[in-house]
């Protein structure tokens, strides 16, 4: 599955993989009924018997078609993934920079990727959009209302165009790599927080984070750092880590859960980690054995 499958799918998964739980926990417990039922010292009677044995046929039926209507959304789904021109499908694969923080506009269309015979055959061009598009510092406007507008507008010109919108992503980790930082609440370092908040009081600032995300126009969150402070990173990392490992377990999976919870995807970073070498201007490289791998890094 692409970029734009999930894109497409995510919520709707786990609103009906939620239902499906529900009603696969409902169906146990019918089951378990009938076998505390049936070991039960006092007589249950024919009339109980048969409502337990409906209620349970009636929850196995509605599990059932739970399932064969996802199955069908999935199927749905995968049709239209593939109806899309070649190109489109191609362009799901990526996540790049855009231009501007006004009005979007496509700034490639279908034929660019042709040479220039295979151009006089197409039948004609349409915008192309790629499946994720991220925010840096010039495309941040000064007001919440011009981001908003900015945001919208993209969603609005893929609609107009019938293209699938891309993801909006940005980089709001907090302290020094904080994109957002005039528009939205105040959102400290991973460092910071670790130092004056409990893994409890984390999940709700990054809630309350992810909700003006959300408001703002934003679908994911190029964050958290998920890397243990190390001598080796150190130098590179400073205050976007949690610290130690097992800050780095309770902490990040509050951030992480916090975002999703309230519609914002998130990006664990970095994998296998980095040295002191800032890799963007070099390549770090990393001589851990596989123990100190196993300690730190997974």
């Amino acid at each position: 599955m692409n970029a734009a499958g999930k894109k497409l799918t995510g919520n709707f998964k786990i609103r009906i993989s939620t239902v499906i739980f529900l009603m696969f926990s409902l169906s146990v417990y019918f089951s378990l009924s009938l076998s505390s039922c049936s070991r039960n010292v006092k007589p249950v009677s024919p009339e109980a018997t048969a409502r337990e044995k409906k209620m349970f046929a009636e929850a196995s039926a509605n599990y059932a078609a739970l399932k064969a209507y996802l199955e069908q959304e999935e199927h749905a789904l995968e049709n239209y993934l593939y109806s899309l021109p070649v190109e489109q499908q191609i362009s799901q694969l990526f996540l790049v920079n855009i231009v501007g923080n006004r009005n979007f506009s496509a700034v490639e269309k279908t034929g660019d990727i042709w040479t220039h015979f295979e151009k006089q055959q197409l039948s004609g061009e349409s915008p192309l959009v790629p499946g994720g598009v991220i925010f840096f510092s010039y495309n941040i406007a000064d007001t919440p209302e011009e981001i908003i507008a900015f945001t919208d507008s993209i969603k609005n010109y893929c609609r107009k165009n019938n293209i699938v919108p891309p993801y909006i992503s940005v980089d709001q980790e907090g302290g020094l790599v904080n994109r957002l930082r005039k528009v939205t609440s105040y959102l400290p370092s991973n460092k910071k927080v670790t130092e004056n908040l409990t893994a409890e009081e984390a999940y709700e600032l990054y809630a309350l984070q992810a909700k003006q995300m959300k408001a703002l126009g934003f679908d994911m969150n190029l964050a958290p750092v998920t890397e243990v402070l190390t001598e080796s990173n150190i130098d590179f990392l400073e205050t976007r880590s949690f610290g130690s490992k097992q800050n780095v377990l309770d902490y990040g999976k509050n951030c992480i859960t916090a975002y999703e919870h309230n519609g914002i995807a998130t990006v664990l970073k970095h994998f296998p980690g980095n040295t002191n070498s800032d890799p963007h201007t070099g390549l770090p490289e990393i001589t851990a054995d596989e123990n100190t791998l196993n300690e730190f890094f997974v």
